[in-house]
C-alpha cells in the first residue's frame, strides 16, 4: 500500500513540472508584429509616376474602371492615393501590390480610402513686384518750342508696294512668364514661334501657328473636353484652354512642336 502511494505522488509531482513547462512555451512564443510597407525608393517613385502619365486604367471595389490622372503617396496610411481624369478620389493601393501589377500589365484594384481626399492643385508661383519707381525731379518750366512741322508723306514708286509696318510684340512676350495667349513661356500664340532661340526646350503648342516648323503634335495630348479639377467648368476648344496660359492641369491637353 506504501509503495502504490509513493508511485502515485512521483505521478503527480511529473505531471505538475510537465505542464508547468507547456504554459511556459506558450507565454515565451514570439509574437510578430504586422508588417508596414516602407515608403517608395526614389526608382520605385519614377516607375509608379512614369506608368500614371500614360492614363492608365484602374477598377475600383464598384467594378467601375477609372482613367488615372494623379497619384501620390501617403505618409499616414503608407498606401498610394489614386485621382481620376475628372478630379475625383478613386482610392488607394500598397506599392509593392501596384508596382506588381504595372509588371504584369494587369489592371490594379484600388481601395476604398477611410475619408475623401482632394486632388492636390499646384498653386502658381506668385509674380514679382516690379520696384516702386522714385517720383520724377521737378524741373523748371522751359520756354515754349514751336514744334517741327511734319514733312508730307512720299508716295511710293509707281509700282512698288511699301512692305507693312511691323506689328510690336505685346509686353507679356518677353516678361518670362507663361500668360497671355502664350502657348509656352514667352512663344506662340502674338508671341514669336516656338521654341524660342534662347530656350529650345520650350515647345508646347495649342495648334501649327505656334511651331517654327509649322507642325504642332497633339497625339500624346489627352482628349477634350478638360475639366478644371478646382472649379468643375468644362472647356470644349484648344483656344479656350490657350487663354488659361499659367493654369498647370491644362498641360497634359497640349501638343509638342514637332
Amino acid at each position: 500500500m506504501k509503495k502504490i502511494l509513493v508511485l502515485i505522488t512521483i505521478c503527480l509531482i511529473l505531471l505538475g513540472c510537465s505542464a508547468k513547462e507547456i504554459t511556459k512555451e506558450e507565454t515565451t512564443q514570439e509574437i510578430k508584429p504586422p508588417e508596414i510597407e516602407l515608403a517608395p525608393t526614389a526608382q520605385e517613385e519614377m516607375i509608379i509616376q512614369e506608368w500614371a502619365k500614360t492614363g492608365p486604367t484602374v477598377s475600383g471595389l464598384d467594378k467601375i474602371s477609372y482613367i488615372v490622372w494623379y497619384v501620390e503617396w501617403d505618409v499616414d496610411y503608407n498606401l498610394y492615393n489614386m485621382w481620376d481624369n475628372k478630379g475625383k478620389h478613386i482610392g488607394r493601393i500598397g506599392k509593392d501590390k501596384l508596382i506588381l501589377n504595372i509588371q504584369k500589365g494587369e489592371t490594379p484594384v484600388a481601395q476604398p480610402a477611410p475619408v475623401p481626399k482632394e486632388i492636390p492643385v499646384p498653386l502658381p508661383t506668385p509674380e514679382a513686384t516690379p520696384p516702386t519707381a522714385p517720383a520724377p525731379e521737378t524741373t523748371p518750366p522751359t520756354a515754349e518750342v514751336p514744334p517741327t512741322p511734319t514733312p508730307a508723306p512720299v508716295p511710293p514708286a509707281p509700282g512698288v508696294t511699301p512692305p507693312p509696318a511691323a506689328t510690336p510684340e505685346p509686353a507679356y512676350c518677353s516678361d518670362g512668364l507663361w500668360n497671355g495667349d502664350e502657348s509656352d513661356v514667352d512663344c506662340g500664340g502674338s508671341c514669336q514661334k516656338c521654341p524660342p532661340p534662347e530656350h529650345p526646350d520650350y515647345l508646347g503648342c495649342w495648334d501649327n501657328n505656334d511651331c517654327t516648323s509649322g507642325n504642332c503634335d497633339l497625339g500624346q495630348a489627352y482628349p477634350l473636353p478638360a475639366i478644371d479639377p478646382t472649379t468643375g467648368t468644362q472647356y470644349n476648344t484648344l483656344e479656350e484652354l490657350r487663354l488659361l496660359a499659367g493654369e498647370m492641369w491644362i498641360i497634359p491637353y497640349a501638343g509638342t512642336c514637332s
